[in-house]
């Protein structure tokens, strides 16, 4: 029994539909382990990027810890060797102030401290000079503060020093000296802990860098990641204890998260690039098998319908090759010549 022409056709597009089917079945189920690799990379990828951020941040501190040692003992030094200059002792003995203050304003400008005093005591506290915006307003108190330490005054955290100044055995009195931490020693800061920000803690209170000056105060984790969202913005920080002489005061430093998850977006595109490149290239591959298949089974078509048309004709046919030899005779050559076409 045949087949109408319709049913054939509607036969030949119901099998081709089925293997474009089972074509995107395939397909599909192959992406499942390559969503999956996808995944497990990019967890592998965030921890690693976290360790990574834990470093520099561990390597931020390191260098906090540097620039501010490096800047306790230019003070130590820089005001020890002026407490023994004969220039400042003789100056301060006879009260010669014009000399004085020269003397002074060379220091203050060489040493780049925020503020500079000369104190005489000779039974009453007398200051002779100042030099500094924060130092105009320091009370004797402060300035009374025997050796190293920090201070808050108005808001900014000073590192401040002094030492006492003798001449021949005469006691005249003190030189101080001190470095704001709240302004220029955090730009220092900031300029050696490329794209981390640092924090100093003391007794309570935070000092940052003015951006941050109006948010809230930064947690305490020691060596420890911890997690900060001042205004929406998510920072990831680090903080351990670091002493200046019996001083303690926490010193921390933040990364933003964004760059974090800048990270971790660029080698997502760049492993979605390779997975579509790889996938280009199966499909190339895969279009270039059909491509040659379809044209071997053309080429095969066409040349059983070329001898079965020319086993059809009445006329004698039959191929030589370049050896001379007989590659083909239809049925019409097979009897002229007496021989089988089939051998």
């Amino acid at each position: 029994m045949g087949f109408s022409q319709p049913k054939i056709a509607k036969r030949v597009l119901s099998l081709f539909n089925s293997r474009r089917r089972l074509l995107i079945a395939l397909g599909l189920l192959g992406l499942v382990p390559m969503l999956v690799s996808t995944v497990l990379l990019w967890k592998v990828l965030d921890k690693q990027l976290m360790s990574s951020h834990q470093k520099r941040l561990a390597n931020s501190l390191h260098t906090m810890e540097l620039v501010l040692e490096g800047k306790a003992n230019k003070l130590n030094d820089a005001l020890s060797s002026m407490a023994s200059d004969n220039t400042l002792q003789v100056t301060m003995d006879l009260e010669i102030l014009p000399q004085l203050n020269r003397y002074l304003k060379t220091h203050y400008v060489l040493t780049g401290f925020d503020y500079l005093h000369v104190v005489k005591d000779d039974g009453k506290r007398k200051t002779l000079i100042k030099f500094g915006k924060i130092g105009q307003t320091l009370s004797f108190d402060a300035e009374t503060q025997e050796g190293t330490g920090l201070q808050l005054h108005k808001g900014s955290l000073l590192l401040t020093t002094n030492f006492p100044v003798n001449h021949h055995g005469k006691h005249l009195g003190h030189v101080y000296g001190g470095i704001a931490l709240s302004t220029s020693v955090l730009q220092d800061l900031e300029r050696h802990m490329i794209g981390a920000i640092p924090i100093l803690w003391w007794k309570r209170s935070t000092v940052m860098s003015s951006d941050f000056a109006d948010k809230p105060n930064a947690p305490q984790s020691p060596l420890k990641i911890f997690e900060w969202n001042p205004t929406g913005e998510s920072y990831l920080g680090m903080s351990k204890v670091f002493e200046v002489a019996n001083n303690r005061m926490q010193i921390g430093a933040l990364v933003s998260r964004s760059e974090l998850v800048k990270g971790l977006i660029e080698i997502a595109i760049t492993i979605g690039m390779v997975l579509l490149l790889m996938a280009l290239i199966a499909y190339s591959a895969l279009r270039s098998h059909n491509i040659r298949r379809k044209a071997e089974e053309s080429l095969e078509a066409e040349k059983e319908k070329a001898l079965a048309t020319l086993a059809s004709i009445g006329d004698a046919v039959f191929s030589i090759s370049p050896n001379d030899r007989i590659e083909y005779i239809n049925e019409a050559a097979g009897d002229l010549l007496d021989c089988d076409p089939s051998n």
